[in-house]
């Protein structure tokens, strides 16, 4: 791999790592981009805790992608509308929302109502509160230096009211153990009754959630087979194109090869044509070596007979000579001119070898010549086996 030209306009190479981080950086970035839209924001000390959550949070992102990817739908949910959906199902009616117990209501009294004008206690002693000693335990509760002078005598007949809320309340005690006890004898019965109610009850659930759920199935799968056959058709079209474009460039390629084998035939012919010539300039190369064989063969034939006769003349021209001069007594130069006669006899002979030389080697390139036209032969059969098999 390659990166960009730097400052100095050198070309750095860059390691695989990095270009696979390059590849799957946006992945990660996106995947932390939706863990933190909706992550849980709280405080404690225990690190185990947001480990747990961060995972909880990533396998959400991961089931949003994948609802995302396979499921196919008109109308696809939000991530947030996705994650209530996860926690209504994993909750549901299971869990209801605890309430707080509120504060005891108290009865209506002149404490709340009446007029009050506080004072310090005298002797600087100290009281409860009245309204945080309402408790049972009378050690609980805050002590004040200061209260109404007034509400003394108020607070007596509220003691007295206070024994008889006592006594009602032992009451309401046992009643309320006595309920607990019918209760009891009553729940047995009442849950034999509603186990048998709920079986009944589940079993149209079932049933209706079945059909509901067949008809939702049966929707969906219309929904996703219209997609698929818009896809298959969009697809069959491509494929057809492609096949088209194919057959084109087949086509194509067909008419190209014609083309070449049309030239190919003509250069043929062409080398037949040219092979032809050549036999031709052959043959007439052969005629005219015999030719020139025939007139060297009487040139040679002609300058043997004429050697021949110019020896036996000049032979008896010097006997001839010898005798007369013998008579007359010049014999020296009759020497001179037999030693003449057979310098030229001897040049003779050295050129009707040089003739014989010359005339072997024009039969040795008439036989070359002969095997170069029974090749060119070959070659010309050769060629036009080829072309008619190409027709």
């Amino acid at each position: 791999m390659t990166r960009k030209p730097n400052s100095k306009g050198k070309v750095v190479k860059a390691p695989s790592l990095v270009h696979k981080y390059n590849e799957t950086m946006g992945g990660v970035d996106l995947g932390d981009q939706l863990i933190a839209q909706y992550e849980t924001q709280f405080r404690s000390l225990k690190l185990w805790k947001k480990i747990l959550f961060n995972l909880l949070m990533t396998a959400t992102v991961n089931a949003y992608i994948c609802y995302r990817n396979t499921f196919v739908v008109q109308k696809k949910m939000d991530h947030l509308t996705f994650q209530q959906e996860i926690i209504q199902g994993l909750i549901g009616q299971h869990r209801e929302g605890q309430t707080r117990p509120g504060r005891r209501c108290l009865l209506h009294s002149t404490r709340l109502t009446a007029r009050h004008f506080i004072e310090w206690i005298p002797n600087k002693r100290r009281m409860r509160c009245a309204v945080c000693s309402g408790k049972e335990n009378r050690f609980s509760g805050t002590k004040i230096r200061t209260w109404c002078p007034d509400c003394g005598v108020v607070e007596l007949r509220e003691l007295q009211k206070s024994r008889t809320l006592r006594v009602t309340k032992v009451e309401l005690r046992i009643t309320k153990v006595e309920l607990r006890e019918l209760q009891k004898s009553s729940c047995e019965s009442y849950k034999s009754r509603v186990a048998r109610v709920t079986k009944v009850e589940l079993r149209e659930l079932q049933k209706s959630s079945c059909a509901s759920y067949k008809s939702r199935v049966a929707r969906v799968t219309k929904v996703e087979l219209r997609e698929l056959q818009s896809r298959v058709s969009k697809v069959e079209l491509r494929v057809t194109k492609v096949e088209l474009r194919v057959t084109k460039v087949e086509l194509r390629v067909t008419k190209v090869e014609l083309r070449v084998k049309k030239v190919e035939l003509r250069v043929k012919k062409v080398e037949l044509r040219v092979t032809k010539v050549e036999l031709r300039v052959t043959k007439v190369e052969l005629r005219v070596t015999k030719v020139e064989l025939r007139e060297l063969q009487k040139s040679s034939c002609e300058l043997q007979k004429s050697s021949c006769e110019s020896y036996k003349s000049r032979v008896a021209r010097v006997t001839k000579s010898s005798y007369e001069l013998r008579k007359s007594g010049t014999l020296r130069v009759t020497k001179v001119e037999l030693r003449i006669t057979k310098v030229e006899l001897r040049v003779t002979k050295v050129e009707l070898r040089e003739l014989q030389k010359s005339s072997c080697e024009l039969q040795k390139s008439s036989c070359e010549i002969q095997k170069s036209s029974c090749e060119l032969q070959k070659s010309s059969c050769e060629l036009q086996k080829s072309s008619c098999e190409l027709r």
